[in-house]
């Protein structure tokens, strides 16, 4: 029990570290020595957990999905009656992973700049995020929160594309450290154009009007994630 212990502590070190790196380097510029050295592995240590340079790239990509859907759950759990407030707190909580959780950084930068040498699909988050964002609309409508005639479908693509560009200028501008501001400034400018004019849920005049104060502090995953690489030495398995 006390090696599998050890051996779960370990890989969960060398994928934080692995975030570090790819984040910063991108996938080739980054070696499976800078990462061993990183996490404070031995090479052969980290070979036997990964033995190759793209087993530990996705697996910084699926502990990135986990880290975000668990974000998701988080809200939808929360059963609020605003399907517009829930976009907004998703959103908040993943600007909030991105501009401070290296290995969501790293997934997202794999995804889109790596998919050739990883041989995977950038579109699927995408569009996975897009089917969400359709259901949070039609929890919007049947609220009464929506101006008639508004295309879900549509809508929920330019909500996409809304967030992914403002992700994007983010990184290149800051490192995605303003991320959160960003998004503050661009939901009223966006959201108001599709609000309807009578909605009085105070709960999207809110939101509309300063949704920064919802971003939340760290999950439990991206608590494991920041912690992993400090968690202690490398150990033998």
């Amino acid at each position: 029990m006390a090696r599998q212990q050890r051996a779960i502590r370990t890989r969960a070190r060398i994928i934080a570290a692995a975030g570090e790196c790819f984040s910063e380097s991108g996938y080739r510029a980054t070696r499976v020595a800078d990462v061993a050295e990183r996490a404070g592995a031995a090479l052969g240590t980290l070979l036997f957990h990964f033995p190759a340079k793209t087993d530990i790239a996705n697996a910084v990509i699926e502990q990135q999905h986990r880290i975000v859907m668990e974000a998701a759950t988080a809200v939808d759990e929360m059963n609020s009656p605003s399907g517009i407030q829930d976009i907004i707190v998703v959103s908040a909580k993943l600007a909030n992973l991105i501009s401070t959780n290296p290995v969501v950084r790293a997934g997202l930068r794999l995804s889109t700049e790596s998919v050739e040498d990883l041989g995977i699909s950038s579109a699927q988050p995408y569009l996975d995020w897009t089917r969400q964002c359709v259901q949070l609309l039609e929890k919007a409508r049947a609220a009464g929160e929506l101006a008639e005639g508004i295309d879900l479908e549509h809508f929920a693509e330019v909500i996409n594309s809304a967030f992914t560009g403002t992700q994007f200028m983010s990184s290149a501008v800051s490192g995605s450290s303003d991320l959160p501001e960003r998004l503050a400034r661009l939901w009223p400018i966006l959201f108001s154009q599709v609000v309807k004019a009578d909605c009085t849920s105070e709960s999207v005049q809110r939101l509309l009007d300063d949704h920064s104060t919802l971003i939340d502090a760290e999950t439990p995953a991206e608590e494991e994630a920041a912690s992993a690489i400090e968690s202690g030495t490398a150990e033998a398995e």
